[in-house]
């Protein structure tokens, strides 16, 4: 197996070479197709721009397994990586601007949120840093740009984007939105 991982590597990148591709598909209210976005891929958690006009979500690349958010533009449907490291990046929600787009990412082990131009500029900020080791998903951005809810396990948090940013947690809840 070698100190370097590289059977489990070889392993990761047979089962997803084996897994389901998917493509991104728009749909119309009766649900016929309207078009299709970016070849198939492993793609997960995938997120429309306030505008309608981009989708973001999380690509597997299959050579190295690696979790990137992609931005999809649907007139076009040409992709491009918002993110393209080693980290896992996962859960895209966008700002109600469309300017934004934050994430969670697992770094060092440590699953956080961080946020990042769309337009990729600057650098990207990390906005809190989940600490009990556990798994976090990203759900929603509030309209009014303010507050950011997810949840882990059975427990829904709400994070005001202001002050020290410590979430208020609402137990045996998950998957929460805010009413537009």
């Amino acid at each position: 197996a070698g100190k370097n991982g590289t059977l489990g590597r070889f392993l990761a990148r047979a089962n997803r070479e084996r897994g389901g591709r998917q493509q991104l598909t728009v749909l119309d209210r009766s649900g016929a197709v309207v078009t299709r976005v970016a070849d198939p891929a492993f793609l997960q958690h995938a997120a429309m721009s306030p505008d309608g006009k981009q989708v973001a979500a999380l690509k597997v690349d299959s050579e190295n397994g690696y979790e990137d958010i992609w931005i999809y533009d649907i007139a076009t449907g040409t992709g491009r990586a918002l993110t393209n490291d080693e980290s896992r990046d996962m859960a895209p929600v966008w700002s109600a601007d469309g300017r934004s787009i934050a994430f969670v990412s697992v770094r060092d082990n440590t699953y956080g949120i961080y946020r990042r131009a769309v337009d990729g500029s600057g650098t990207e900020e990390r906005l809190y840093q989940h600490n009990n080791g556990t798994t976090i998903f990203l759900t929603d951005w509030s309209a009014d740009g303010k507050l950011l809810t997810f949840w882990n396990n059975d427990d829904l948090y709400v994070m005001p984007l202001t002050g020290d940013r410590t979430p208020v947690e609402i137990v045996n809840a998950r998957g929460g939105r805010f009413s537009p």
